[in-house]
C-alpha cells in the first residue's frame, strides 16, 4: 500500500537531521507531548546515500518524499523489473542494479528502503542487517512474527538500526487525538475500536495477489495497531 498525506509528512518528520555521530541511531523528538514509547528520528552528522529496492507504485510514495529532504540522497535502486529500476533511477540520478543482492555487493550507502513485495521483506532486510546497512522496511515485516522477531534481534546483535512502517503517528489527526490523550480531555481510555479499508489493496497495487500475500490483519490492519500501541504501549496478555 502507498503512503498517504500524512503518512508523507510522518517519514520527513522522522527522517529530521540533526548533528551527531556518524551513523544512524534513534532519538527522541523534540514535542511538548513526548511519545510513549519514543518516535523514531534519524540522525546522521553527513548527507546519507539511500537505496531503495523494490520499484513499483509504493516506491513512487517514498522517493519523492526522501529525495525532498536535504540530507538525504537517492544513490541506488534495484528492481526484478528492469524497467521500472531504471526508470526510478533516470528520475533520481541513481544507479540500477538487478537485485538487492547486487546492490549490497557494489554500493556503500547508508539508509537501504525496503519496498519488495510482501513475500521478499524479511529476505531483503536480513541480507542488508548482514551487511551492516540501517534498513527501512515496508510493513510487514515478515509474514510471521517469529521471524519478525529474529530480524529485530539479528540488528540488535550487529548494532544496526532496523525500522519498520507504518508510521502514521506524526499525522495530524494522530497528533491531536494523541494531544488530547496526553491532556486527559478524552478521559480514562477503557476500550479502542479502528477500522481500516481493506478494498485499495485489491485493486490499487499492480500486483495484488503480493500484496493480499500478508492477508488483511498483517497489511491493512498494522497501520490503526501501530497508532494504538504508539499512544497506549505494547499489547499485553491479561
Amino acid at each position: 500500500m502507498g503512503i498517504g498525506v500524512e503518512e508523507q509528512r510522518g517519514l520527513r518528520a522522522g527522517l529530521k537531521c540533526r548533528t551527531g555521530a556518524g551513523t544512524p541511531s534513534w532519538t527522541r523528538p523534540e514535542s511538548s507531548h513526548t511519545p510513549r514509547p519514543c518516535t523514531p528520528q534519524l540522525s546522521f552528522a553527513t548527507e546519507m546515500d539511500v537505496a531503495i529496492i523494490g520499484c513499483g507504485d509504493v516506491a513512487g510514495q517514498y522517493a519523492p518524499a526522501i529525495a525532498d529532504h536535504d540530507d538525504l540522497r537517492i544513490a541506488a535502486v534495484a528492481d526484478l523489473d528492469p524497467e521500472r529500476a531504471a526508470a526510478l533511477g533516470r528520475e533520481h540520478g541513481a544507479s540500477v542494479h538487478p537485485d538487492s543482492a547486487a546492490l549490497l555487493r557494489a554500493e556503500d550507502i547508508g539508509l537501504l528502503v525496503n519496498l519488495t513485495g510482501h513475500a521478499s521483506h524479511a529476505k531483503v532486510t536480513r541480507a542488508a542487517l548482514k551487511a551492516g546497512v540501517a534498513t527501512y522496511s515496508e510493513k510487514p515485516l515478515a509474514l510471521n512474527a517469529a521471524e519478525a522477531q529474529s530480524l529485530v534481534e539479528s540488528a540488535d546483535d550487529r548494532g544496526v538500526v532496523l525500522g519498520c512502517a507504518p508510521y502514521p503517528i506524526a499525522g495530524d489527526a494522530q497528533r491531536l487525538a494523541w494531544r488530547l490523550l496526553e491532556e486527559g480531555r478524552l478521559g480514562p481510555v477503557r476500550r479502542g475500536y479502528a477500522t481500516t479499508q481493506i478494498v485499495r489493496p485489491t485493486v490499487w497495487p499492480g500486483d495484488p495477489a503480493a500484496s493480499m500475500l500478508g492477508d488483511v490483519l498483517l497489511d491493512g490492519a498494522a497501520d490503526p495497531l501501530a497508532g494504538r500501541t504508539s499512544w497506549f504501549g505494547p499489547a499485553v496478555v491479561a
